[in-house]
């Protein structure tokens, strides 16, 4: 047997370690490859599934480790990586280091960036320094939780390279034609005119306000009744940009319409009805069923899913999320959409950032809406005598506030990878919005804090000024109305009334002047007294005027009762019972206002003591008089009870007196 070839154990640890990785990696999340054609410091690849099937190409390079050693007591482990693997694997965004310990059949992983700056802590130059490996120690153990953060990391870099690279190329295009302008190089006036409709909607997507109006302005009035193609990528841009009146005034009509190219003629009707809309031509109703009939003629056009997901964005955020089921149902409608837009063929990575902006937004509306539910929910379950326990108190809050951190360490990782200016100062807006409006319930929750958060809006301030300058000097006229807007906002929560109110009346002429009906609405609620930092106020006079079970529908008793249950936490199946519960009080209501107000009913309250028995069961109940002390029997049906009782002591009675004549 000497003379035969032994087999390494280093061989048989590392192929090990490789069936047990494959093993680990959820099959619904990737595609784990094998590196072939030579080992330089990769052995096994993961490749991104989409939507659990659709693969999408964006990887990430591993080196795959096996030692027979174990972790030290506090769970860690040191293994040596080599200088020039953590060169190599550097080159790669996204590469992992991971090392199998075989005895405990466990993974330990780090990022490689992460590998690469403890080693520039450590004053090591991996470019320069002739050391051979660098010690680092592991203390992440690869779980399937670990997988998702994994997932989550690639894609979000892959979108971005994505984005970059298309970046680039409609900046390559922008300038050349920019420089073109500027030179005078370009004269012919239909040059200009054959850009404009070549590059004109994806300029206008990805920001090019300015020079796509420089270009415009180079063309003659003559071509705007001329070239129908010409005047709806005009209209478009006009659209974006919020200047509703003179889109509308370039939407091509009557025969100019019928030549317009096929590949416009969508862009151009859908803009149409949305302005009719924005404008106040048309009804919501009219415009909902114009939209379905756009929808069936383009059913695969993207722009048909843009509006869609615009539509369940504010179903989203204005919806009522205590009822549950309804709410999970529209979150998995909205879902859908925006799957089915990622992996839309036209889809270009200005869209993909707007929707990853766009979801992060409604996450901190749905935030705000739990935090002002979650007092509310404290304050009524005190009310009604089941108060939350301090451990239930101190669960909720740690959940939101971890939610909270994760929410704005998102918006920094926005903040920080978006490339483009305009899109920051967009999404700076609305990250304004949003903490002035967490800022003002906090007020509304500790009046006696000494600072009530003007310090962050100080901040606010100064960011948005910035913004401001940004917005302004590329011509972003829609989104400069809406920072300056916030900036109003901001004073009025510094106590600065003055200069809000001033900001409003600038941003009310402008709007008016252009056709942005939504923001003057915006702008003369708030010189009504309807802003973010007046809405303590607002709720309390809100909560003065009396709700009359008498005035509610069946559907809003249903309301209302599934709100009791979230409220108490309690589950659906007891539903039944406390609709019973409503429609009992609601028709003793309705007897006092018609018949008599001193006729009321009584029920067995033992169901109620407990939360574990409350509305599990429809209790007997029984008709009193409130006046004389005449009881009915106990019993279940209201219409026996009450026909016994009226016709034994009522009927008779002279002291019948309706809530609307007596003294109450």
């Amino acid at each position: 047997m000497d003379n035969l070839p032994k087999s390494a154990e280093s061989h048989d640890k590392e192929r090990r370690s490789k069936l047990a990785f494959d093993l680990i990696v959820p099959d619904h999340l990737f595609l784990v490859r094998d590196e072939a054609g030579g080992d330089y410091g990769v052995d096994k690849i993961l490749e991104l599934k989409l939507v659990g099937t659709h693969m999408s190409n964006f990887r990430s390079h591993i080196q795959l480790k096996c030692t027979s050693k174990t972790r030290s007591a506090n769970g860690s482990i040191t293994f040596s990586v080599p200088i020039k693997t953590l060169s190599y694997l550097l080159n790669q965004p996204n590469s992992l280091f991971v090392v199998y310990i075989e005895s405990e059949n466990i993974f330990m992983w780090e990022w490689i960036i992460e590998i690469a700056q403890y080693a520039t802590a450590q004053n090591i130059d991996i470019t320069t320094t002739n050391n051979q490996t660098l010690n680092y120690h592991f203390i992440r153990e690869l779980r399937l939780s670990d997988f998702t953060e994994i997932h989550k990391q690639i894609n979000h870099s892959g979108v971005l390279v994505k984005q970059i690279s298309e970046y680039i190329k409609i900046s390559n295009a922008s300038e050349k034609i920019s420089l073109n302008i500027i030179s005078e190089s370009v004269t012919d006036v239909k040059n200009i005119v054959a850009d404009i409709k070549k590059y004109g909607i994806a300029f206008s997507n990805s920001g090019e306000y300015n020079l796509l109006y420089e270009m415009i302005s180079r063309v003659p009035n003559i071509f705007k009744s001329e070239d129908p193609d010409y005047c709806v990528v005009v209209a478009y841009l006009k659209y974006c940009n919020g200047e509703y009146y003179d889109a509308m005034s370039w939407i091509p009509k009557g025969r100019r319409f019928n030549v317009v190219s096929e590949n416009l003629m969508e862009v151009s009707e859908y803009i149409e009805l949305t302005l009719k809309l924005l404008l106040g031509i048309c009804s919501p109703d009219i415009y909902s069923v114009q939209f379905d009939r756009l929808c069936l003629k383009y059913p695969k056009s993207l722009i048909t899913l843009q509006h869609r997901f615009f539509e369940y964005k504010d179903r989203l955020v204005e919806a009522d999320h205590t009822l549950k089921n309804e709410f999970r149902l529209l979150q998995k409608e909205f879902e859908n959409i925006v799957l089915t837009i990622r992996n839309h063929e036209s889809t270009n990575s200005i869209l993909l950032i707007n929707l990853e902006i766009n979801e992060w937004e409604i996450t901190g509306f749905l935030l705000l809406r739990e935090l002002n539910f979650a007092r509310f929910n404290m304050d009524g379950r005190d009310k009604i005598g089941h108060p939350l326990s301090l451990s239930e108190r101190v669960d909720s809050a740690n959940e939101f506030i971890k939610r909270n951190i994760e929410w704005l360490m998102r918006f920094e990782f926005l903040y920080k990878t978006v490339a483009d200016d305009i899109i920051k100062a967009r999404l700076y807006t609305s990250y304004a919005n949003l903490q002035m409006q967490f800022i003002s319930s906090a007020r509304m929750s500790n009046k006696d804090s000494t600072d009530n958060g003007n310090e962050m809006l100080k901040t606010i301030v100064n960011s948005l000024l910035y913004n401001i300058e940004i917005l302004r000097s590329n011509g972003y006229l829609h989104e400069l109305l809406r920072a300056y807007m916030s900036l109003a906002e901001c004073y009025q929560g510094l106590g600065l009334p003055d200069e809000a109110i001033g900001i409003v009346n600038d941003v009310m002429e402008n709007a008016d002047s252009i056709g942005l009906v939504k923001v003057v609405s915006y702008c003369k609620a708030f010189l009504d007294g309807i802003f973010i930092f007046n809405f303590e106020k607002l709720i309390n006079d809100s909560m003065k005027d009396n709700i009359f079970l008498s005035d509610l529908s069946d559907k809003e008793l249903n309301k209302y009762a599934r709100q009791m249950l979230e409220l108490l936490g309690l589950s659906d199946d007891r539903l039944p019972n406390l609709l019973i519960e409503y429609f009992w009080l609601r028709d003793d209501e309705v007897s006092g206002l018609n018949f008599c107000r001193h006729l009321h009913t009584h029920q067995d309250l033992e169901h109620t003591l407990s939360l574990e028995t409350m509305y599990l069961i429809n209790p007997n109940r029984k008709f009193v008089c409130r006046k004389f002390g005449y009881q009915s029997s106990m019993g279940h049906d209201r219409k026996i009870l009450s026909r016994r009782f009226k016709s034994s002591f009522c009927l008779a009675c002279e002291y019948k007196e309706t809530l609307h004549n007596g003294i109450d």
